[in-house]
């Protein structure tokens, strides 16, 4: 770099080198330290270390005398715009920072193509490590007065803010009392996916009470979503996001295309895992007619090989529901798919005696037919006005089948809206009377 500034209406040409000295073999020799030359006219100093011995020297054999100027003023380091112009391509320069007592200067960083160090140059010297910047430095042994959060600049309020920025939030579950770093953690995965206000605390609160450690996710969240609403793949996913970062895994024992998530809190989820496994290789996680929730099941696996009283101790189920799954084991056996009860389908009245009354309430003798009440696919009407009452429609009948229907079938097949009987019928038509 070269600068030119005039003093006393004379050019003063700076340059600055790399070396602190004239003579590499020098012993105060530094290629990391900056040189400095100073020409005027004919004038010519050597290279110098510091600025102000270089002008000084130059400036004093031109003026013949012993006058010292600031470096600052001579470089114009001083100027903001200068100072940006002389740094706008420079991507690195040396810089100092003190701690204490401590002072640090860093001259350069070297550059590789390696990753694993960030891209600094690769010289590996003698390597550190411990479960934080502290234990390191104590490993180091110089300078134990200091910490390690200090000296890597950990303690920075900037670097401080940088890293929580960047950092995911993750808690276990003996972090879900914690409404900060929850709040954090549901900010992070879930806030930007859902459209509306939901109690999502409420899953972590109830599951936290309930006795086992295990959820199935898709009905708990039916419980605070309303009715009706569709969840869509991104803010499932983001509820599975919410639930890996609060020390929850999942243990679903099936394949993907499977709707049911099973989830856990357990610090040792592999034995919850194993569980499920279990379940699902005796396909006792089908559904029942008491749906997904259902238990006699489930409970009919084990009910008949430990008492009551080991069961309602161990899992805090009633005596009914112990017996009504030890009655679901011997029907369909222990964790067997439930057996579908036949289905019986039986009529009243024969086909016989059924032809019988309706040829008997066709008769125009007995009944008047309604022309404008009738069945738009059959034709039938849907109203019958009798012509007498049913006790003489019985007597007619009982003469007509003797061996037809009895009294009490006849009378109840006349039930209902279809058959009206009105002791005057003059307001009819003619053409109904016939």
């Amino acid at each position: 770099m070269k600068t030119l500034t005039t003093i006393n209406n004379r050019d003063f040409i700076i340059t600055v080198v790399q070396g602190n000295t004239q003579d590499i073999k020098d012993l105060n020799y530094n290629e990391f330290q900056p040189g400095y030359i100073c020409q005027s006219e004919g004038l010519r100093s050597n290279v110098c270390e510091s600025l102000l011995k270089a002008i000084t020297s130059v400036y004093q054999k031109a003026f013949s005398n012993k006058t010292k100027h600031a470096r600052s003023l001579v470089i114009e380091f001083d100027i903001p715009h200068i100072s940006e112009a002389f740094l706008s391509d420079v991507y690195f320069h040396p810089f100092a920072f003190k701690i204490k007592n401590l002072g640090v200067i860093v001259f350069s960083i070297g550059v590789s193509n390696n990753s694993d160090w960030n891209y600094a140059e690769f010289q590996e010297i003698c390597v550190f490590r411990d479960a934080n910047p502290n234990l390191v430095w104590k490993k180091i042994g110089i300078l134990t007065k200091f910490n390690g959060n200090t000296l890597f600049g950990l303690e920075h309020n900037e670097i401080k803010l940088v890293i929580d920025r960047e950092k995911i939030p993750y808690c276990t579950a003996d972090g879900w009392q914690n409404e900060e770093i929850m709040n954090k953690i549901f900010n992070y995965h879930l806030k930007k996916h859902i459209l509306m206000s939901i109690n999502w605390k409420i899953i972590f609160i109830k599951w936290k009470n309930q006795k086992s450690n295990i959820i199935e996710l898709t009905q708990k969240l039916k419980e605070i979503y309303p009715v009706g609403y569709i969840i869509k793949d991104c803010e499932f996913c983001a509820w599975k996001a919410l639930l890996r970062h609060t020390g929850c895994t999942r243990i679903t024992p099936f394949k993907k295309e499977s709707e049911l998530e099973f989830w856990t809190w357990s610090k040792d989820p592999d034995k919850d895992k194993d569980t499920l496994t279990q379940l699902y290789n005796c396909d006792a996680l089908d559904s029942n007619i008491r749906e997904i929730d259902g238990k006699r099941r489930i409970l009919s696996i084990i009910a008949n090989k430990f008492s009551y009283e080991t069961i309602k101790h161990n899992l805090s189920v009633s005596n009914y529901s112990i017996t009504e799954a030890r009655y679901y084991a011997r029907i369909n056996s222990p964790g067997g798919v439930q057996m579908e009860k036949p289905k019986f389908t039986s009529q009243r009245l024969s086909l016989e005696k059924k032809e019988q009354i309706e040829n008997f309430f066709q008769n125009k003798a007995n009944v008047i037919m309604s022309s404008y009440k009738t069945d738009s696919a059959s034709g039938l009407p849907f109203v019958y006005y009798l012509k007498n009452t049913k006790k003489i429609l019985w007597e007619r009948f009982h003469e007509e089948y003797p061996d037809g229907l009895k009294r009490t079938a006849f009378y109840g097949y006349l039930q209902g809206n279809q058959y009206i009987y009105k002791e005057d019928l003059g307001g009819l038509c003619s053409i109904c009377k016939y």
